[in-house]
């Protein structure tokens, strides 16, 4: 994989994912968008990467098998492992199961991460209208402060 610095998405919706990558391809094309359909897939690729070129996680909760014999557990499995690990950039969860999202998000804020839900709606509509700008906004926000990962630009 690359020494470049990096976005994780868990997603298990194709159309998602594929719209998730072409905007940030598009808009940050210095930066890999890396993505899992499955939660054991998903902390694999956190564990293969260098955490100082993380910028930025973006988590679904309900996941479908995408062999139907496999289960590809859910994006609070992922939240539980990340609060066990110290906090290196923004995550966002993007789940419309609003009981998980919230505690998806009260396990990542208890462990000092920041964190931003966003509800999905009107089928791919959402990831241009609110989740890039929230994705965009964090990546800005992170490459004004000292502690910047390397490759991030102070401005887009």
């Amino acid at each position: 994989m690359s020494d470049r610095c990096w976005i994780a998405i868990l997603d298990d919706d194709e159309r998602r994912l594929a719209a998730m990558v072409d905007r940030l391809s598009d808009r940050f094309p210095a930066f890999d968008a890396l993505t899992a359909r499955s939660a054991e897939s998903f902390l694999k690729l956190l564990d293969s990467m260098p955490e100082e070129t993380l910028l930025a996680i973006s988590l679904d909760h309900d996941l479908e098998p995408v062999d139907g014999n496999v289960d590809p557990g859910t994006g609070r499995d992922v939240s539980r492992s990340l609060a066990e690990r110290a906090a290196v950039c923004p995550v966002i969860i993007h789940s419309t199961n609003q009981l998980a999202a919230l505690a998806m998000e009260d396990d990542l804020n208890q462990a000092g991460w920041d964190v931003v839900r966003i509800l999905p709606y009107d089928d791919l509509a959402w990831i241009d209208e609110c989740w890039f700008p929230t994705i965009r906004k964090r990546l800005v926000d992170a490459g004004q402060t000292s502690s910047q990962p390397p490759g991030v630009p102070q401005s887009f």
